[in-house]
């Protein structure tokens, strides 16, 4: 992060110093919202959470260095104080931001925000000092704290920005200020809270308000709500595999679990491309990344070279050879959308498919529909077994057993770990998905530890 004063910082979330005024001119070195990676010179920042309050660790803060602290009380340590110490994150996020010279790529959609933000770092770092979100810190805490670790050295920055809620991405956005904007795909994600894909793509479509002047969009063409924006601006870059979009991929080769060979369709040329990752939606995070690439500048054979660059980040579907068994690991999280994607990766793999999968949260009344859908689709795809947990998923097995005959269902993990050693096969290939709050991760580790005795 790049100093600055006490007095930019008073100004920029319209405080109150309650400090010695010699302070004023004092260099803030780094602001932090958690305790843990308090340095000496920072600003705290407390946030009032669900389960804790963040001026309970003031003191803390301080005997770990820190020299001031935003606060929405009276306190007997140097403050800002704030009317809203979350706004006041956000506003002092905007200042530092607009005294930057990077450029900020922001990324969003209901489906592969992190997967291809990863990319696209991946290819700009093959020529340009990038910095990123990290996981996937991309909500209103979350993007003010990327902010704050972008300094002037850094040509671009790649962050992630999501939504359940409308008005949240355009306060994240106005703290951003974007330069160019990836939307990835218009999902079912958050349709409890959004009430349709039209609401989510509204809710989405909030950071264009706050892209820079110049800036410029890319948008999967091959999305049918997304592909509307080509026809309401001329800033739109459309990316897919149909080759109606600007940016297209053609020869696509399958390799499996390893990934795909294709080439890239641009401004009546062409490049050859390989990603080691599988499935459509990968071979669509790839043209994105190379849209941007060449929007920074970089060569596109530079372009093509980055995309071999990535790695997934973990729960984000890691494919681990693990002995006798072979994991997709995607139990982060998952709706609609990506549960058809990860399925339709799984059916990449050269031998038995099975599919282990969980309740889709944040679906409200939808939910069932959803989850009898996601069953039905993994009986059709070509899955050799699935295998179905969690209360929501009574649902999908219901759905999927009356078209598929090696359907399973546990409504608890534990028994579904249980049955693992007489439903999984030397030489399967396993997909394990659901929602982040099912604690899936368990199951993966069970499905790891079981490999070494099959």
């Amino acid at each position: 992060m790049d100093k600055f004063t006490v007095a930019e910082a008073v100004r920029a979330v319209n405080g109150t110093l309650c400090a010695n005024s010699d302070m004023n001119s004092e260099e803030i070195q780094s602001v932090s919202i958690d305790t843990r990676k308090i340095e000496t010179g920072a600003l705290f920042v407390p946030i009032i959470g669900g389960r804790f309050d963040g001026h309970s660790f003031i003191a803390q803060a301080f005997e770990k260095g820190a020299i001031l602290t935003l606060s929405q009380i009276a306190v007997d340590f140097p403050h800002i104080r704030v009317e809203n110490t979350e706004q006041a994150f956000l506003d002092l996020a905007e200042f530092y931001r607009l005294r930057l010279p990077t450029k900020l790529i922001a990324v969003t959609g209901s489906v592969g925000k992190t997967t291809t933000k990863e990319m696209i770092h991946a290819t700009l770092a093959k020529g340009l000092s990038v910095q990123k979100s990290a996981g996937n810190l991309n909500n209103q805490t979350g993007v003010p704290q990327t902010i704050f670790t972008i300094d002037s050295s850094h040509d671009a920055a790649v962050v992630e920005m999501g939504t359940n809620h409308f008005g949240e991405i355009a306060r994240i956005a106005k703290a951003g200020r974007p330069d160019i904007c990836v939307f990835t795909n218009i999902g079912d994600a958050h349709i409890e809270f959004l009430g349709s894909r039209k609401g989510v793509l509204k809710a989405k479509c909030e950071m264009l308000e706050f892209m820079r002047d110049g800036g410029s969009i890319f948008a999967n063409g091959d999305d049918e709500l997304l592909k509307t924006l080509k026809a309401e601006r001329n800033d739109v870059t459309t990316y897919g595999i149909d080759p109606s979009n600007d940016i297209y991929a053609s020869d696509i080769e399958s390799l499996g679990l390893d990934g795909a060979c294709f080439a890239i369709n641009y401004s009546g040329n062409a490049i050859e491309a390989r990603i080691t990752a599988p499935g459509r939606h990968m071979i669509q995070n790839a043209l994105a990344s190379f849209g941007v690439a060449l929007e920074m500048g970089l060569s596109p054979e530079t372009a093509v070279a980055g995309l071999l660059d990535y790695k997934p980040v973990f729960g984000r579907m890691c494919i681990e050879h693990c002995g006798a068994l072979t994991l997709l690991n995607d139990m982060y999280n998952a709706n609609p959308s990506s549960m058809k994607a990860s399925i339709d990766t799984l059916c990449y793999a050269s031998g038995r498919k099975v599919a282990i999968l969980g309740d889709m949260l944040e679906l409200g009344a939808y939910s069932p529909a959803y989850h009898a859908e996601i069953g039905a689709y993994a009986a059709r795809a070509g899955v050799d077994c699935i295998i179905a947990s969690g209360p929501e998923s009574s649902a999908l097995y219901a759905s999927a057993k009356s078209l598929h005959g090696d359907t399973h269902y546990f409504p608890a993990k534990d028994e579904l770990i249980k049955a693992l050693p007489l439903l999984l096969r030397r030489g399967d290939s396993i997909l394990v998905k659901a929602s982040r709050g099912l604690e899936f991760e368990r199951i993966a580790d069970a499905v790891k530890a079981l490999s070494s005795s099959l």
